[in-house]
């Protein structure tokens, strides 16, 4: 039996097609010292292009969103907490694939469990020159997932209710490569410590979620 689509994903959806909130959102959990968006339209050109999926699930009559912490490796979003996603494949088509593929190759989600709503705002990555394409899809129930050991350290199946609180929003220090450390805006959600582009599209995510009074 197919279950009906929720009123929450309607609206999503619904809202997912007007202008969205995009760098005004974005800048609200801008780590410090990031290139200002004025002074990326010379260098976005060459960057590399990925996507990532905010994939929500529905169950226990609660929205949860999937996260995972990525592997310790040599590079700059080593350990950080992320969605699902990576770059870019000619094989994959379209940027909307790039996310279906990663997030079975990362948490094996399956296709079939994926329900594309929409996509948010594309955002430019300086620090990885990077371009990212976020889309929102959905499911009924929890998958079960599983980590690829390669790239994902643990998978974090967090509420989505927690993001609209408040307290759950600080200021925190981070320890980046060779130890520096920088002062940055983060989510905190049952001691993860979200940041940085991810902590940016999420802020969007959570805007528009807020303008449709569903939560």
């Amino acid at each position: 039996m197919t279950l009906p689509v929720p009123d929450f994903i309607i609206k999503l959806q619904h809202a997912l097609t007007f202008p969205l909130p995009g760098i005004e959102a974005h800048k609200e959990m801008v780590p410090v010292g990031r290139v200002a968006y004025e002074q990326l339209q010379n260098q976005i050109e060459e960057y590399r292009k990925g996507a990532v999926l905010i994939h929500l699930c529905f169950d226990n009559d609660e929205w949860k969103v999937i996260f995972i912490q990525r592997s310790t490796y040599d590079g700059v979003h080593s350990a950080q907490m992320a969605f699902p996603g990576g770059k870019y494949d000619d094989s994959d088509g379209t940027f909307q694939n790039t996310a279906m593929r990663e997030a079975y190759e990362e948490v094996q989600l399956h296709a079939h469990q994926i329900n594309f709503i929409g996509a948010l705002s594309v955002l430019h990555i300086p620090v990885s020159r990077f371009t990212v394409y976020p889309f929102v899809s959905w499911q009924h129930g929890m998958p079960n997932l599983v980590p690829d050991v390669n790239e994902v350290t643990s998978i974090h199946i967090l509420p989505l209710a927690d993001f609209y609180n408040d307290n759950n929003r600080i200021e925190t220090e981070v320890i980046l490569q060779q130890g520096v450390k920088k002062n940055v805006q983060a989510f905190n959600i049952q001691n993860n410590i979200i940041w940085g582009a991810t902590a940016m599209i999420m802020h969007e995510f959570v805007t528009i979620v807020k303008g449709l009074k569903v939560q």
